[in-house]
Protein backbone atom coordinates (compact mmCIF):
# COMPACT_ATOMS: atom_id res chain seq x y z
CA UNK A 1 0.00 0.00 0.00
CA UNK A 2 1.16 3.35 -1.07
CA UNK A 3 0.01 7.03 0.42
CA UNK A 4 1.03 9.55 -0.71
CA UNK A 5 1.85 12.88 1.50
CA UNK A 6 1.88 16.36 0.83
CA UNK A 7 4.81 17.89 2.34
CA UNK A 8 5.84 21.99 1.97
CA UNK A 9 7.68 21.81 -1.29
CA UNK A 10 8.61 18.47 -1.39
CA UNK A 11 6.50 15.04 -1.90
CA UNK A 12 6.97 11.60 0.65
CA UNK A 13 5.15 8.56 0.38
CA UNK A 14 4.02 6.63 3.39
CA UNK A 15 4.46 2.50 2.71
CA UNK A 16 2.67 -0.46 4.30
CA UNK A 17 3.95 -3.96 3.51
CA UNK A 18 3.96 -7.69 4.80
CA UNK A 19 7.40 -7.69 3.82
CA UNK A 20 10.74 -5.76 4.02
CA UNK A 21 11.57 -6.90 0.36
CA UNK A 22 8.17 -5.73 -0.49
CA UNK A 23 8.66 -2.75 1.16
CA UNK A 24 11.31 -1.75 -0.69
CA UNK A 25 9.65 -3.02 -4.10
CA UNK A 26 6.39 -0.62 -2.96
CA UNK A 27 8.39 2.33 -2.19
CA UNK A 28 10.60 2.01 -5.73
CA UNK A 29 6.73 2.44 -7.09
CA UNK A 30 5.51 5.01 -5.16
CA UNK A 31 8.74 6.50 -6.59
CA UNK A 32 8.03 5.94 -10.18
CA UNK A 33 4.66 7.21 -9.30
CA UNK A 34 5.60 10.50 -8.23
CA UNK A 35 8.43 10.92 -11.35
CA UNK A 36 6.55 9.43 -14.22
CA UNK A 37 3.09 9.29 -16.03
CA UNK A 38 3.17 7.16 -18.85
CA UNK A 39 0.62 6.72 -21.65
CA UNK A 40 2.08 3.61 -23.62
CA UNK A 41 1.78 -0.12 -24.07
CA UNK A 42 5.53 -0.89 -24.68
CA UNK A 43 7.99 -0.41 -22.66
CA UNK A 44 11.44 -2.41 -24.55
CA UNK A 45 14.22 -3.56 -21.76
CA UNK A 46 17.39 -1.90 -22.43
CA UNK A 47 19.48 -2.94 -19.83
CA UNK A 48 19.32 -5.30 -17.02
CA UNK A 49 20.80 -3.83 -13.78
CA UNK A 50 22.10 -5.45 -10.90
CA UNK A 51 21.82 -3.46 -7.61
CA UNK A 52 24.35 -4.30 -4.69
CA UNK A 53 23.65 -2.08 -1.53
CA UNK A 54 24.60 -2.08 2.01
CA UNK A 55 24.48 0.40 4.84
CA UNK A 56 24.10 0.94 8.80
CA UNK A 57 20.19 0.24 9.14
CA UNK A 58 17.39 -0.30 7.02
CA UNK A 59 16.20 2.90 7.23
CA UNK A 60 19.74 3.81 4.99
CA UNK A 61 19.50 0.58 3.28
CA UNK A 62 16.04 2.12 2.14
CA UNK A 63 17.63 5.57 1.24
CA UNK A 64 20.24 4.12 -0.66
CA UNK A 65 18.03 2.10 -2.59
CA UNK A 66 15.58 4.78 -3.76
CA UNK A 67 18.45 7.54 -4.52
CA UNK A 68 20.37 4.27 -7.01
CA UNK A 69 16.80 4.29 -8.83
CA UNK A 70 16.97 8.06 -9.08
CA UNK A 71 20.87 7.75 -10.58
CA UNK A 72 19.45 5.52 -13.05
CA UNK A 73 17.30 7.97 -14.29
CA UNK A 74 19.92 11.40 -14.27
CA UNK A 75 22.56 9.32 -15.52
CA UNK A 76 21.17 7.36 -18.22
CA UNK A 77 17.43 8.53 -18.23
CA UNK A 78 16.56 5.09 -17.07
CA UNK A 79 13.19 3.92 -15.15
CA UNK A 80 12.06 0.67 -14.80
CA UNK A 81 9.41 -2.13 -15.22
CA UNK A 82 10.49 -5.19 -13.36
CA UNK A 83 12.35 -5.35 -9.68
CA UNK A 84 13.41 -8.74 -8.49
CA UNK A 85 15.18 -8.30 -4.99
CA UNK A 86 17.60 -11.10 -5.12
CA UNK A 87 18.53 -11.08 -1.15
CA UNK A 88 17.84 -8.28 0.91
CA UNK A 89 18.64 -8.15 5.13
CA UNK A 90 18.00 -5.18 7.10
CA UNK A 91 21.54 -3.87 5.77
CA UNK A 92 22.19 -5.81 2.43
CA UNK A 93 19.84 -5.62 -0.91
CA UNK A 94 20.77 -6.88 -3.99
CA UNK A 95 18.28 -6.38 -6.54
CA UNK A 96 18.26 -7.05 -10.16
CA UNK A 97 16.23 -3.64 -12.30
CA UNK A 98 14.74 -4.17 -15.88
CA UNK A 99 15.81 -0.46 -17.16
CA UNK A 100 13.91 1.29 -20.03
CA UNK A 101 14.03 4.68 -21.46
CA UNK A 102 11.79 7.46 -20.29
CA UNK A 103 10.70 9.85 -23.06
CA UNK A 104 11.33 13.39 -22.10
CA UNK A 105 7.03 14.17 -22.37
CA UNK A 106 6.83 10.91 -19.18
CA UNK A 107 8.27 12.93 -17.04
CA UNK A 108 6.48 14.68 -14.47
CA UNK A 109 8.44 15.59 -11.41
CA UNK A 110 12.14 15.48 -10.99
CA UNK A 111 13.27 14.25 -7.93
CA UNK A 112 16.75 15.09 -6.63
CA UNK A 113 16.66 12.71 -3.65
CA UNK A 114 15.33 10.02 -1.12
CA UNK A 115 15.97 12.55 2.62
CA UNK A 116 16.09 11.37 5.62
CA UNK A 117 13.63 14.39 6.94
CA UNK A 118 11.23 12.72 8.63
CA UNK A 119 12.61 9.22 7.32
CA UNK A 120 10.97 5.80 9.60
CA UNK A 121 10.88 2.20 8.97
CA UNK A 122 9.71 -0.03 11.57
CA UNK A 123 7.39 -2.87 12.30
CA UNK A 124 3.62 -2.07 13.38
CA UNK A 125 1.66 -3.87 15.75
CA UNK A 126 -0.15 -6.18 13.37
CA UNK A 127 3.55 -7.18 12.11
CA UNK A 128 3.70 -4.94 8.86
CA UNK A 129 6.31 -2.82 7.81
CA UNK A 130 5.48 0.38 7.46
CA UNK A 131 8.36 3.65 6.06
CA UNK A 132 8.07 6.96 5.41
CA UNK A 133 10.07 8.66 3.22
CA UNK A 134 10.18 12.59 2.08
CA UNK A 135 11.82 13.48 -1.55
CA UNK A 136 13.59 16.53 -2.54
CA UNK A 137 11.80 18.18 -6.10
Amino acid sequence: MIEFIDHTADVGIRVKAKSLEELFKEAAYGLLNIMFSFERDSFPLEEEVLIKLSAEDPEELLIAWLNELIYLFESKYYAFRNIKIMEITETTLKAKVECFKVRKEEVVCYVKSATYHNLSLHRTADGFYEATVIFDI
